[in-house]
């Protein structure tokens, strides 16, 4: 099929960016653009069907685009016709998109995104292909129009290369994510139909009860904009986010709620025209740090708080009924301070739910019962904030959960059971900051690879397998020997005469992890040698060679075989070139895989940050369902550089610049 391509008129560095938000954000995106295009039915779909790849596809009834206005659409960013327009073309519905960048922001999905758009024309239908590749995000290709066979138009945008597995499209909690953001849109119009691999999109089903709130108007340039805020109570257990809509409703961007409380299933929607006009200035991201919003999210988060406290209150006023007409309900007559009615909801909430979950704690005479729920109010009332938590967490817990952690205690503690649940939800917070330290665009240009990124990972051996122990770091080839070698009886092996590289240099390598391998055979052993780049190098054939010559080095020397072992070597990056591309992806060979070479039991690996940071989620994945644990992006960064203070003091003094932070790594590297 013929195409032309087209130049995107903006910096490559800039789509990249696009590409890189949350794979859920791509998705929502591609559906909105379905929404936008008047489509009454959109369906996503896993296909696994081409070589056992995984593709993510999204189809859809709507009207899609003419082929001639293909090269305006998909060749600016900035300057979409939905500018002009606060309606739908056929049907009239609100339009959301307005920037035209919800299409790059596919990509982050996957390297290869793809639309193939079948639209009717004068009682015949055409059809041609768009589409783009990550690495390549500024290049737009355009495939030439023709008649289609099809009798139905749409637009079908098949999603390639998957950046990650995304198992997670047949879990509740990608669906649940989707309710939130279309919520608004869908109640707006009912007839739509949003399908998922789990099922149909249904915000009526999974919403317990919403209430709108008026919120005082927001000041902006000496403007004042309206200001509403709907909150929602979800029956199934949600992130906590606060989504910035327009007025009528619609999300343009979404920020976590920070508020910590057992059994808060709430997410906000701010709704102001402000919002629109802050995404169209590109400041939306940012709204924690604006002066005009800082008031607002105060006053959400409040707000949040109380409609919470409210519903639970709801909830216990049955009970408390009963208590106050046998008279054992230890409060007289109504609150009449503020302060009173919210201390009265919380023991009302606490009591209910002991009451509820622990069967025993109501006895039989009156008498009984009224000292039963003065010690309650006390303890309510007196209790430091995290006993309180703690109270809440345990009699909230059904019948069941509380047998099973009965039967547990039996043969683990509880302080086992703590730091289990402590050590995955630091593992996963961790992970969560190195995340956006590698690929924020602002983050990572600051970021030194020896005297930062290296030194985080030294201590984190786990990144690698827990079957690893650090053995040598950023130390020489003869080092790596002289671990190699520790144990044994080898008087007569020479260390002093040093390990050199293929052109005659030591050669320093930067992580050197090791194990001796369980199967009786305590002398055999496995190295795990990694070689760290930070994330904004583009690694090309000489960063390549240099561990292939490490690796070389290695087994050219036969003092290193007077001990059995197995030998990975990892090239550690974030982009490489197509040179280094054409070595790790060989025929017949895993993804990454350069050498394999069973004689000398060595291999050499070029690996991602993208593919360690996956497969360690997927590790932790199931303990992290369990746990119910979503790590907040921002938060684990904060707490990453806190952690590791010392070495992000200069950055965050302002002392680092980015080509000082380049110079640094080339002179430790040298």
């Amino acid at each position: 099929m013929d195409e032309k391509t087209y130049q995107v008129a903006v910096q490559s560095d800039f789509i990249q960016k696009l590409g890189h938000v949350a794979p859920a954000t791509g998705l929502a995106e591609l559906i909105w653009n379905s929404l936008d295009a008047d489509a009454t039915q959109v369906e996503v779909a896993l296909d696994e069907a081409v070589f056992g790849q995984e593709r993510v596809i999204v189809r859809d009834n709507g009207t899609g685009f003419k082929h001639e206005d293909a090269p305006t659409l998909f060749r600016s960013l900035g300057n979409s016709w939905k500018l002009s327009k606060r309606i739908t073309q056929r049907d009239g519905r609100f339009l959301h998109g307005a920037e035209g960048q919800g299409r790059f922001k596919a990509l982050a999905l996957g390297r290869v995104v793809t639309w193939h758009i079948v639209r009717s024309l004068n009682n015949r239908f055409e059809e041609f292909d768009v589409w783009m590749a990550g690495d390549e995000p500024s290049i737009v290709h355009v495939s030439d129009v023709k008649l289609s066979p099809s009798a139905k138009p749409g637009v079908t945008v098949t999603v390639s290369e998957l950046s990650k597995s995304f198992t997670l499209l047949k879990g509740q909690t990608i669906a649940q994510g989707l309710c939130e953001t279309f919520s608004s849109y869908l109640r707006n119009y009912p007839n739509l139909r949003i399908s998922l691999p789990n099922g149909v999109l249904d915000p009526a089903a999974v919403i317990n009860t919403t209430k709108q709130i008026e919120l005082p108007p927001v000041r902006y340039e000496d403007q004042q904009y309206k200001a509403t805020l709907e909150l929602v109570a979800w029956k199934a257990t949600t992130e906590r986010f606060l989504y910035f809509c327009d007025e009528r409703g619609l999300s343009f961007g979404r920020t976590q709620l920070r508020i910590h409380s057992p059994g808060l299933n709430v997410s906000a929607h701010l709704k102001s025209s402000l919002v629109s006009k802050l995404s169209q200035e590109g400041v939306l991201g940012l709204e924690a740090m604006h002066p005009a919003l800082t008031e607002t999210l105060e006053r959400v988060g409040e707000e949040v708080k109380t409609f919470h406290r409210e519903r639970l209150a709801q909830e216990a006023q049955a009970v408390v009924e009963e208590w106050k007409e046998s008279d054992v309900y230890p409060y007289r007559g109504d609150p009449t301070t503020p302060v009173e009615r919210i201390e009265r909801q919380v023991f009302d909430i606490v009591a209910s739910r002991v009451n509820q979950h622990l069967p025993d704690f109501m006895p039989s005479s009156k008498k009984s019962k009224q000292f039963q729920l003065r010690l309650l109010r006390q303890a309510v009332e007196k209790s430091p904030e995290d006993l309180r938590r703690i109270l809440s967490q345990v009699i909230d817990l059904p019948l069941t959960q509380r047998k099973e952690l009965a039967d547990l205690l039996d043969y683990v503690s509880l302080s086992g059971i703590i730091s289990a649940a402590k050590l995955v939800a630091e593992r996963l917070q961790f992970l969560a900051g190195l995340e956006k330290l590698i690929f924020d665009r602002e983050e990572k240009k600051l970021l030194k690879e020896r005297k930062q990124l290296h030194r985080m990972l030294a201590p984190q051996t786990w990144l690698f397998g827990e079957q690893f122990a650090l053995s040598v770091d950023d130390q020489s080839l003869t080092e790596v020997l002289r671990k190699h070698l520790e144990g044994s009886d080898l008087g007569d092996v020479d260390l002093a005469t040093p390990v050199l590289r293929a052109d005659g240099k030591r050669g320093i390598v930067d992580l050197m992890l090791s194990r001796q391998i369980p199967r009786g055979r305590p002398e055999e052993r496995e190295h795990l040698v990694v070689e760290l780049k930070r994330p904004k190098v583009i690694v090309k054939s000489k960063e390549l060679t240099q561990v292939e010559e490490y690796a070389l080095a290695v087994a050219k020397d036969e003092r290193f075989r007077a001990v059995s072992a197995r030998w990975d070597f990892w090239l550690l990056t974030n982009e490489y070139d197509d040179l280094v591309k054409a070595k790790a992806t060989q025929a017949n060979r895993p993804a990454g895989l350069v050498i394999d070479n069973d004689e000398l039991r060595l291999r050499v690996w070029v690996k991602t940050w993208g593919q360690l940071l996956e497969e360690n989620r997927a590790r932790l994945q199931f303990m992290q369902e369990r746990l119910g644990y979503q790590p907040d992006y921002e938060d684990a960064l904060q707490r990453l550089k806190l952690r590791y203070a010392e070495l992000f003091a200069k950055i965050e003094d302002g002392e680092v610049t980015e080509e000082a932070a380049n110079s640094e790594d080339e002179q430790a590297a040298q």
